[in-house]
């Protein structure tokens, strides 16, 4: 049933777009009642969620065995991966939208979607930081900011597509602006 359900509000999606959708129409489409549908999402952002997550394992294994470069091209992957997919990218533009009016869907989406991926990405840039791997006063936040504020103006303002070759424009940036800082060398007079 949570197949028939979700495949039910993936056609209301498509159809409509993000803000038509609603509990009971998607209950409507699957044939089944308004208590299946919230037995198993307890709202509708958390359908929209899990409608713009699918099937797709959360998170990858074994980043802690990789050298920075590669851990945090693997965490660019996973976090945007799924915005490769233009169907996918117009549902979690949909939610962005929804959220700035609606505090529960912004509950949902950052809880779901965007600290998951903030949490991740602050563990790398510490451990990198602590390693020697990046400059030790890399601002964090603010790189975490430069990455996934590239993501956000993607989608939501330029429209421009978010895929291969945005990504590895971005981590090419990244890895520059973060690179250690080469010690000055000390000249003798």
């Amino acid at each position: 049933m949570q197949r028939q359900i979700l495949e039910a509000a993936k056609a209301l999606v498509g159809e409509s777009g993000c803000a038509a959708l609603t509990i009971e129409g998607v209950a409507a489409r699957a044939g089944v009642s308004k208590q299946s549908v919230y037995r198993r999402w307890s709202s509708r952002g958390d359908l929209l969620v899990d409608l713009y997550l699918g099937s797709v394992a959360e998170e990858p294994e074994g980043w802690h065995r990789l050298g920075f470069k590669a851990a945090f091209t693997d965490y660019v992957q996973w976090s945007v991966r799924r915005l490769f997919d233009p169907k996918r990218a117009a549902i979690l533009r949909g939610l962005a939208m929804e959220a700035q009016a609606d505090p529960a869907i912004r509950q949902v989406l950052k809880a779901r979607i965007v600290e998951p991926r903030l949490a991740r990405g602050r563990e790398l840039l510490r451990r990198a930081a602590g390693a020697g791997e990046i400059r030790k006063d890399l601002d964090v936040e603010t790189a975490l900011d430069f990455v996934f504020g590239s993501i956000w103006f993607s989608l939501l303002i330029t429209g421009s597509p978010i895929n291969r070759p945005w990504q590895d424009r971005v981590l090419r940036a990244f890895f520059i602006l973060a690179a250690p800082v080469a010690p000055k060398s000390a000249h003798r007079t």
